[in-house]
């Protein structure tokens, strides 16, 4: 046991370092105060030098970023980095000063007078100050401009992994494609053909059919930890570099999204054979994940589901193949690169801690007739280490989250789901192939039959363990995406049809046609769902193609000012204009300057007033009223985006009126206008400058 258990332990220690390292040299939240007093006595809006102004000093996790604006609109930056990222560049006590190369001329003199400041007030040491401390979440906001002081929700900017989001994309097809060929050495060439069919297929149908748009919750403040590491990593960045061209974040997320989900087929493979011992039953569950419609659906949205599928998925399947695999060589190598996978996994969604107690269930309970109890004991000091380790990161943000999920309801609400097929979707037959629930309920019998107890056990109760879980939240229109988690354990029971059948249930010629039945209605499934899959016509859906059609109709540089509700310094709902003109790496710089409003007028800190943007007016000036506007409790906020329209004396370029149909529950009905049936989304710009 010694070789094994000292690769396991090598490869958490490995982890461990290099967690610890993520924050190091990273500007942590609540350092606004100290940022902004490096330019006194220069203040946000106030003239620099030569015409310029001090218009924002954005915070980020590596740098600050600092812009000088003039009354037409020109900019000039200057950054604030780390010494060691620019050793060559002018130094202050605590920073490296590099400038924007193609900064007008006149712009210079602002930026001179900033940096001397910066050199005069820096006492140094700033970094040592700021640093996020290892297992820290937080990340850093902005201290003025137009972006405003930036506080992301949970999953913004949290750290997720130290290490490039395109690299562990192809670090899971890499092991999936791996896996899949040590799993079909020895069968039938039909097999390997059915699978690469199956993956093409997949592949094909989410490229046709789902829809690119937002269907998870708070989609305009969430930005899920594996987009974030493919949208600000160093990959994606080259591309953009040797391009010139720069990437949106929003688009980048949804097709983060979409490699993940055209990825599951061929992970599922694997899982499915190492679980069932059966590559048939394995190439069954990737052609029933590859056309599964409320699979399809979620492909290409910007939710956190679909790579939570591929990433646990892969984890169970190296977990099998430890537990069976007769090659030592390649056990030790899923050993050892095990904790790679795990550590994401459990970390990309709160609820994906409890894969953990799944997995040791699997450990104690599964493959006893292969494993040995040293290699199920070093199986879960694996296990255990690395969801330690992920539960130190994570438990201290979602520890309320947790407790307030406990609900003397819970059960009632369970009960409610089962027996409701509109919320049960695998029981809902115009959501699901009915021939899908016929072969889970004959994999249940006959893998009962078969003597695998434990398995049928097994599945059948983490599928039940997640209904209870998602019980929490009920909404009718969002049931298909939290059952996601509900999926694998479905189609696996599905494929223990085809691993347990008996021999003379093979050999009758019903089974022959309830085969052939189930394919063609697997086969058929997304034409057959195409309405469910394509279903984008709720009204935040709606709003979303709507500021997507309209990102290019604003001018680079522009200032947009939108209502967002809540109070000052809250995030409210959420820019619309600020995330969809938000650039990928490099730079995390934004299309637009936006002006958050919230209630009662006032915009976020740090940006400039309504007074000031009515009596000094910016040479591009929009306002955008979206669906905070119709969705305000507040009586006395009821008309403010007309009021905003006066104010800044803009006309009405674009208009979208629409039903309402609301997809998440967050946004109560009963105040879209006091019961209107439709809302309006508009885009205005300033009509001359405000006198």
């Amino acid at each position: 046991m010694s070789r094994p258990l000292a690769i396991a332990l090598a490869a958490i220690v490995a982890l461990v370092a290099i967690a610890r390292g993520a924050g190091a040299q990273s500007i942590g939240p609540g350092h606004e105060a100290a940022v902004l007093a490096l330019f006194a006595p220069h203040t946000l809006g106030a003239q620099v030098e030569g015409g310029f102004a001090l218009w924002g000093v954005n915070i980020e996790p590596k740098r600050v970023r600092v812009v000088v604006r003039s009354a037409d609109g020109t900019e000039a930056r200057m950054l604030l980095v780390h010494p060691d990222t620019a050793p060559a560049a002018p130094r202050s006590a605590s920073f490296a000063l590099t400038f924007d190369p193609a900064a007008p001329a006149a712009a210079r003199p602002a930026l001179d007078r900033l940096a001397a400041a910066v050199r005069t007030n820096d006492a140094g040491g700033f970094w040592a100050r700021a640093s996020v401390p290892a297992g820290d979440p937080g990340v850093a906001g902005s201290a003025g401009g137009p972006e405003g002081v930036r506080r992301p929700s949970l999953w913004d900017d949290r750290d997720w992994i130290p290490v490039d989001g395109s690299l562990v994309l192809l670090l899971v097809v890499a092991l999936a494609s791996l896996l899949a060929a040590r799993l079909l050495r020895g069968e039938p060439r039909w097999v390997a053909a059915a699978l690469v069919a199956a993956v093409i297929a997949g592949i094909a149908v989410r490229l046709w059919m789902a829809p690119p748009t937002f269907l998870g919750a708070w989609p305009w403040t969430r930005l899920y930890p594996h987009a974030r590491a493919v949208a600000q990593g160093a990959w994606l960045e080259s591309v953009v570099s040797f391009t010139g061209t720069r990437r949106f974040v929003t688009d980048v997320t949804l097709w983060t999204n979409f490699a993940y989900a055209a990825a599951m087929p061929l992970v599922l493979f694997s899982h499915a054979t190492y679980l069932l011992r059966d590559a048939r039953a394995g190439v069954a569950a990737s052609a029933a994940i590859a056309l599964l419609p409320q699979h399809i659906r979620f492909s290409r949205c910007e939710d956190g589901f679909v790579a939570s599928l591929v990433l646990t998925s892969l984890a169970f399947a190296m977990l099998h193949g430890w537990l069976r695999d007769p090659s030592p060589r390649v056990r030790l190598a899923l050993l050892a690169t095990l904790p790679v996978v795990l550590y994401p996994g459990l970390l990309l969604r709160p609820l994906n801690l409890v894969f953990a107690g799944l997995y040791v269930v699997a450990l104690a309970a599964l493959h006893g007739e292969t494993a040995t109890r040293s290699r199920r004991l070093v199986g879960l000091v694996v296990v255990l280490s690395v969801a330690a380790l992920a539960s130190s990161q994570f438990w201290v943000r979602n520890s309320g989250q947790a407790s307030s999920a406990v609900s003397a309801r819970l059960l009632g609400d369970t009960l409610d789901v089962l027996r409701s097929p509109s919320l049960l979707v695998m029981s809902d037959p115009t959501r699901t192939p009915p021939a899908l629930q016929g072969l889970a309920l004959l994999g249940a019998v006959f893998g009962w039959r078969a003597g695998a107890r434990r398995l049928v056990l097994f599945l059948v109760g983490w599928f039940l363990l997640f209904v209870v879980l998602h019980a929490v939240v009920i909404q009718e229109s969002m049931q298909p995406r939290y059952h996601l988690h509900l999926v694998v354990p479905f189609l696996l029971l599905g494929a223990a049809a085809v691993a347990y059948a008996p021999a003379a249930w093979r050999a009758h010629r019903a089974a022959w046609g309830v085969a052939a039945l189930a394919a063609a209605s697997l086969l058929a499934a997304p034409v057959a769902h195409a309405a469910f899959i394509r279903d984008d016509g709720y009204t935040e859906q709606r709003e979303y193609a709507f500021v997507r059609s309209l990102r290019d109709e604003v001018p680079e540089g522009c200032t947009v000012v939108e209502y967002v509700g809540g109070h000052r310094g809250e995030e409210g709902g959420g820019s619309r204009f600020q995330r969809i003109g938000w650039y990928a790496t490099p730079g995390r710089e934004w299309r637009y300057s936006v002006v958050q409003v919230h209630r009662g007028g006032q915009t976020t800190p740090g940006t400039p007033t309504l007074d000031d943007l009515a009596e000094r007016p910016p040479a591009c000036l929009y306002v955008y009223e979206g669906l905070a506007c119709a969705t305000e409790s507040d009586p006395a906020e009821r008309h403010v985006c007309a009021a905003l329209r006066e104010r800044l004396r803009v006309e009405v370029l674009h208009e979208l009126t629409v039903p309402v149909r609301l997809y998440d529950a967050a946004v109560d009905p009963d105040r879209v206008a006091r019961g209107a049936t439709e809302v309006s989304f508009r885009l205005s710009r300033a009509r001359a400058p405000a006198r």
